[in-house]
């Protein structure tokens, strides 16, 4: 039983990565239509973005230190949260005039990751509740997924963000 919820919360943690991965085609090509089809004249300013980019979504530190089924969520929910908000932050690079078709490019990204946190939260929460200790043997089957959405939403948020600065 125990090994089969286990599974299915690692099956949504991949949701996520995938989710991330799978935003890289449409970050960049959003990026690169906006941009390529802007003059030179309308570049933006510089923003804190690239220093919220360049930030990690979650440090190894915070994820080493998940135990509990409330740590496990609030680690999903600060991946997912973080990724969404960088997305966002990157509109503030583009031309004002193609920042609103960047963001309507980005809802669906938006409503995978809400359906993702919640799966992950309903499955998790079989465990037991926020207080429930997750056997350490057990941790790093939760952790690398974990790590590994990270890794990749990170990567696609700081490639998006090189190509905007690069085009300006």
């Amino acid at each position: 039983m125990k090994k089969k919820l286990f599974s299915s919360v690692l099956a949504l943690l991949a949701v996520t990565a995938l989710a991330a991965c799978g935003n890289k085609s449409d970050t960049g090509s959003s990026a690169s239509s906006s941009v390529s089809e802007s003059s030179a004249a309308s570049k933006t300013e510089q923003s804190s973005s690239s220093a919220a980019v360049s930030e990690p979504l979650l440090t190894d530190d915070e994820i080493a230190a998940a135990q509990t089924v409330g740590d496990f969520k609030a680690l999903f929910t600060k991946l997912a949260d973080g990724y969404w908000e960088r997305t966002q932050a990157l509109a503030e690079k583009l031309p004002a005039s193609d920042r609103e078709t960047y963001r309507q490019n980005l809802q669906d990204t938006k409503d995978t990751l809400e359906t993702a946190k919640a799966n992950f939260n309903s499955q998790i929460a079989q465990v037991g509740d926020d207080s429930v200790v997750i056997p350490e043997g057990e941790r790093p089957r939760l952790t690398q997924p974990i790590i590994n959405a990270r890794n990749a939403a990170q990567a696609v948020l700081e490639a998006a963000d090189l190509e905007l600065e690069s085009s300006q």
